[in-house]
């Protein structure tokens, strides 16, 4: 028992040690996932509580941190928690914040930073996943891949759709060579 008690100890600690230099980059990525910082900061406590549980059968020959912002995004999508937000916004009336994390106004007017972030809010889920994964998280198409268990192909054509939807949002064009908003 004792033994059992020094390995789980030793999982958690090695967990740990994986896990603290993607912290900053977990809330990033979920405060651009979620429009309230104070559910970005559940979102993060959550996905670290499900891969810390998960961590025993993390796949060594993987990258952590793919596998990490997997259990982060696998957190995000669990059903419970889509429910949960579908009810406080549509059945409790909650709206969107006025005011988004990091922002100095509110959603409405203000700066084009703060235009281009209530408009990624609006997104659809399956395209915001992977666009904040690539453009804020900074993953390559095959991590990206990886992490929502889906085609190369059809994370590239998501990355597309969600990078002409915010164009249209915001009044810009996609140059297509970049896929860079101009």
């Amino acid at each position: 028992m004792a033994e059992d008690l020094a390995g789980a100890l030793n999982m958690r600690a090695w967990f740990l040690y994986l896990s603290s230099p993607h912290t900053s980059d977990l809330l990033t990525t979920a405060e651009a996932l979620v429009p309230d910082s104070q559910e970005a900061d559940e979102l993060v406590v959550s996905g670290l509580q499900r891969a810390l549980r998960e961590f025993r059968q993390y796949p060594v020959h993987t990258d952590f941190r793919v596998w990490l912002f997997g259990e982060l995004v696998r957190t995000y999508q669990d059903p419970w928690r889509r429910a949960r937000r579908w009810l406080r916004r549509t059945v409790l009336g909650e709206e969107a914040p006025q005011r988004l994390p990091g922002m100095a106004g509110g959603m409405r007017g203000g700066s084009d930073a703060e235009r281009a972030r209530a408009a990624l809010c609006r997104l659809r889920a399956e395209w915001r996943v992977p666009l904040v994964l690539r453009d804020v998280a900074g993953f390559t198409y095959r991590e990206i891949a990886a992490v929502m268990g889906l085609p190369v192909g059809r994370v590239q054509s998501r990355i597309a759709q969600a990078r002409q939807a915010l164009g249209r949002q915001l009044g810009v064009t996609a140059r297509a060579s970049t896929g860079t908003l101009v």
